[in-house]
């Protein structure tokens, strides 16, 4: 399949809200350091992309990772 090449994508991970994350160290332990839960404006995001690009991707490869490490944690 054969794309402009002015056509842009836009890539989201295909979650809106994040769970909280905690970092670790190199050992794998809790380092204390929090990460608050991050909150996207979905329609801000979607109009953005109707308005300015001829794309919308919503998902990618690191989602199945991204989630898969937080539920297996």
């Amino acid at each position: 399949m054969s794309e402009s090449k002015n056509r842009a994508h836009f890539v989201s991970l295909g979650m809106f809200i994040i769970d909280q994350f905690e970092f670790l160290d190199a050992e794998g332990k809790k380092t204390g350091e929090e990460l608050e839960p991050q909150v996207t404006d979905v329609v801000s995001i979607l109009q953005f992309c109707v308005l300015n690009y001829q794309g919308l991707q919503i998902g990618g490869g690191g989602v199945y990772a991204a989630i898969g490490a937080r539920i297996w944690y």
